[in-house]
């Protein structure tokens, strides 16, 4: 990103999240996926963290995992 990295973009997302609404989820991307890479991410506020290269499934999982699937009342 040319104006901030995209540990300052979640970091701006979370401050400017509305009090008891819900949280924006965020799952990062990144080939950097050492533990400590991994922190940081979940320490700026991201709720996964997805190394690259990746696999569909397992991006899948983690869309399933971090939005909740709303279904219509009956």
């Amino acid at each position: 990103m040319p104006v901030m990295d995209g540990l300052e973009a979640i970091k701006r997302i979370r401050a400017d999240q509305v009090p008891g609404k819900s949280k924006i989820p965020v799952i990062t991307f990144s080939a950097g996926v050492m533990d400590k890479d991994k922190e940081t991410a979940m320490e700026a506020g991201a709720n996964d963290v997805l190394g690259k290269p990746f696999k569909v499934n397992v991006l899948h999982q983690k869309i399933l995992k971090n939005i909740p699937l709303v279904r219509d009342p009956p």
